[in-house]
């Protein structure tokens, strides 16, 4: 989902080790851009508190 809100691949400014992974299972996510349509902000913040 984050692909079709920004254009570019999730965590593309950093690299895809285990220090991201660690981040993610943290609870680190990507920010929602603002102009991001409200329905898949939703789905968007749904999914991480999944």
């Amino acid at each position: 989902m984050n692909t079709l809100a920004t254009g570019k691949r999730p965590w593309y400014n950093r690299a895809h080790d285990t220090n991201l992974a660690r981040d993610i299972c943290d609870g680190k996510r990507l920010e929602i851009p603002d102009d991001t349509p409200k329905f898949y902000a939703e789905l968007m913040v749904i999914r991480k508190t999944l």
